[in-house]
């Protein structure tokens, strides 16, 4: 376990020691708080937690998406981030704002005003986008996903102020 993850096999013990003081009959050993329990027992907590925590993400992530998008207007753009880069702190080292920052820093494209998703980013770092559902601006299925370097299908859109 990595030294700034967090550690939840605190949490289990506590829950477990409060389900087992529910029982009858009780085995004492059942009782003992983390601090008395042996490093082979705190592991297995650990290990329990941080299944939960990591179904829990996984449950939220799909419950209100994962997607990363990027707004192009008239005069500026914006990354709306993931629930996962959101909810870890992690927006400031964006693989996806940093790829979008890259090939929007050459002035408005007007094709590329409204929504789009960002679906990847190819090894050279290029964003792959997507009109998304609902944005402005005509759907032209004809268009495809849009990538960076494709002629005009790329993005050229805006510095972000």
């Amino acid at each position: 376990m990595s030294s700034d993850a967090p550690d939840y096999g605190e949490l289990v013990r506590e829950t477990w020691t409060a389900w087992a003081a529910e029982q009858y009959p009780v085995k004492s050993s059942w009782l003992l708080p983390w601090a008395e329990i042996d490093e082979g027992q705190r592991e297995v907590d650990r290990r329990i937690g941080t299944a939960v925590a990591a179904a829990e993400r996984a449950r939220i992530y799909a419950e209100l998406g994962n997607d990363h998008f990027v707004i192009f207007t008239e005069d500026r753009w914006t990354v709306e981030h993931s629930v996962e880069c959101r909810l870890s702190g992690q927006m400031p080292e964006c693989a996806y704002h940093e790829a979008i920052a890259d090939i929007a820093a050459d002035g408005p494209d007007p094709e590329m005003m409204g929504r789009w998703l960002i679906s990847e980013i190819d090894s050279a770092g290029l964003p792959s986008l997507t009109r998304a559902s609902g944005g402005d601006g005509p759907v032209r299925p004809q268009d495809g996903p849009r990538t960076a370097g494709q002629g005009r299908a790329g993005v050229t859109g805006y510095r972000e102020p």
